[in-house]
């Protein structure tokens, strides 16, 4: 039992300096792609990550990167959203 517990609270301790990062993504990306964003993200958090990837083709293309209190929001969705709100200020409420 005591082997056991040490065992666990090294898993423990390994664990916890791993960061979990959430990729959605607009498709499945190849392995190749996914392996150098977790080496991108990796040097960008400052710690080894796992990505916990879920697809959601409304995003129409891109990615939403979140860890932490950390989002960005890289989707296409999202770029025109932000057009439509810039151009709606522009035209409509003039």
């Amino acid at each position: 039992a005591k082997n056991l517990t040490s065992f666990i609270q090294t898993l423990q301790r390994e664990a916890e300096k791993i960061q979990i990062v959430t990729l959605t993504v607009a498709y499945n990306f190849p392995e190749p792609d996914l392996k150098e964003m977790a080496y991108l993200l990796t040097t960008r958090v400052g710690r080894p990550v796992a990505l916990d990837i879920s697809v959601e083709r409304s995003l129409i293309g891109g990615v939403i990167v979140q860890y932490g209190n950390y989002i960005t929001d890289y989707s296409v969705r999202a770029s025109l959203n932000q057009f439509r709100e810039h151009w709606h200020r522009a035209v409509v409420q003039k």
